[in-house]
């Protein structure tokens, strides 16, 4: 199977993913949410998508590889980073639908999102912005969740990541085509939300943010 430079150069740590049944890339698409630059605090809060289960679900990982669901596991978190194994780019907001579908067809299995913080000096100049798609390697990913989740200290996560860009250009990159597919994707799911809150406004559903009456109707 093919892995990337930053996977093997023996520069670098061995620290990759258990090896999944797919070929690579592993890198994750992240989400530009909003750029900070306070005092020393320069960082990029970035939006990625997970697996979680909301119940006691029995052995996730097979029931996810059973249904051919392509994903990373870092420690306890399962995390999203490609439409299918067949594909390694998100190319249209179908494919994001198809894949959360199957996933949340696994009862109290649900897709959430999660954040990582992202030194600036990572992105160069211009920031980037909020809508923003960016593809991140595992090794890169993986400092910045271990930042989170505070296992590392901030100036551990600058000189992790400005080490790795350093040595491997990609290891992080703008991916616009996939930034405009969950442009798309997200403005049909505030499309459909905005619809849906109509229809049960009108009577066609549950109550919206009220109670029924004796009478059947809405409060």
């Amino acid at each position: 199977m093919t892995r990337s430079a930053s996977e093997t150069s023996p520069s670098v740590p061995l620290d990759a993913p258990a090896i999944p049944w797919y070929d690579g890339p592993y890198d994750i698409p992240v989400l530009i949410d909003d750029c900070k630059e306070l005092g020393d605090f320069r960082m990029t809060r970035a939006i990625f998508f997970t697996i979680e289960a909301s119940g006691a679900v029995d052995d996730l990982v097979s029931l996810l590889r059973a249904r051919e669901v392509p994903f990373l596991l870092m420690g306890f978190t399962s995390i999203l980073h490609r439409p299918s194994v067949d594909a390694a780019r998100f190319s249209s907001p179908d494919e994001i639908d198809r894949l959360f579908d199957e996933i949340q067809r696994i009862e109290d299995v649900v897709v959430e999102t999660g954040f990582v913080w992202l030194p600036n000096d990572v992105f160069g100049k211009p920031l980037p912005r909020r809508g923003d798609l960016y593809r991140v390697s595992y090794r890169l990913f993986r400092s910045a969740l271990r930042f989170r989740q505070e296992k590392i200290t901030l100036p551990e996560l600058d000189e992790q990541a400005v080490e790795l860009v350093r040595l491997y250009p990609d290891a992080i990159a703008a991916s616009d085509v996939e930034a405009e597919v969950f442009r798309r994707w997200s403005r049909a799911q505030i499309e459909a939300s905005r619809a849906s809150y109509v229809r049960r406004k009108a009577g066609e559903g549950p109550p919206v943010l009220g109670r029924r009456d004796r009478k059947g109707g809405s409060r």
